[in-house]
C-alpha cells in the first residue's frame, strides 16, 4: 500500500473510533410520557427515531442528544362497554411548544405532559372583507393538536358538532350545526 493511502486509511479509523467512543461515552436516559393514552415519535439528528408511549413507561435514549417531536396521537376508549371502538387526536404539524426541543442527560428522566387538557382557542385571520375563524387545539405543553377526531374501527370521522346558545333559565335561543371544510 502506498505511505498516502495508508494515512487515509488511519484518518478513517481515527473518526469511526471517535464518533463511537462518543456514543459510549454519551450514556443513557429515559423519557416518559405522563399523560395517559399520548404516544409520540421524536426525532433525533438526520435518520433517528424514537417512540415512546404513555402506556409502556419510561424509553430508554442516548443522552446528551436533542430530540424533536415528529407526530403525537392521543387514543382514548369511548367507555368500557365500547369493544374496539376508540377516539384518535393527531398533533403534526407543530407548533409544539415546550416540547420542541427535547434534551436528556445522562442517567436521568425526562417526565413529559401532553395533551389533555386542551383549551379551545380561536385563530382569527382577515382576508380583504373576510374573517375567517378557525379553531385551535392547544395541548398542556403549548402543543397544537389538529381540530379532527377519528372514530376506530373504520377511522370515520365522527358527526359535525352542534352548538346550542342558551340564556340563563335554559331557553334556547339559537342553534346550529358545524360543517367540516
Amino acid at each position: 500500500m502506498k505511505k498516502q493511502n495508508i494515512l487515509v486509511l488511519v484518518a478513517v479509523i481515527v473518526v469511526v473510533a471517535g464518533m463511537v467512543s462518543s456514543v459510549l461515552l454519551r450514556g443513557k436516559g429515559f423519557i416518559r410520557i405522563e399523560t395517559p393514552g399520548v404516544n409520540l415519535r421524536l426525532r433525533s439528528g438526520w435518520i433517528g427515531t424514537t417512540s415512546v408511549n404513555s402506556a409502556s413507561g419510561p424509553v430508554e435514549v442516548s443522552a446528551g442528544i436533542y430530540y424533536h417531536p415528529v407526530e403525537a396521537t392521543i387514543v382514548s376508549k369511548k367507555d368500557a362497554q365500547a369493544e374496539g371502538q376508540w377516539w384518535s387526536l393527531l398533533s403534526r404539524r407543530g407548533p409544539w411548544g415546550k416540547l420542541a426541543s427535547i434534551r436528556v442527560d445522562k442517567g436521568q428522566t425526562v417526565n413529559l405532559r401532553l395533551g389533555p387538557p386542551i383549551t379551545l382557542h380561536t385563530d382569527v385571520q382577515r382576508e380583504g372583507r373576510t374573517v375567517l375563524i378557525g379553531l385551535v387545539l392547544v395541548g398542556q405543553a403549548g402543543e397544537h393538536w389538529f381540530p379532527q377526531v377519528m372514530r376506530s374501527p373504520d377511522l370515520a370521522r365522527p358527526p359535525a358538532p352542534t352548538v346550542q346558545i342558551v340564556d340563563e333559565s335554559g331557553q334556547i335561543l339559537a342553534s346550529g350545526k358545524f360543517a367540516y371544510g
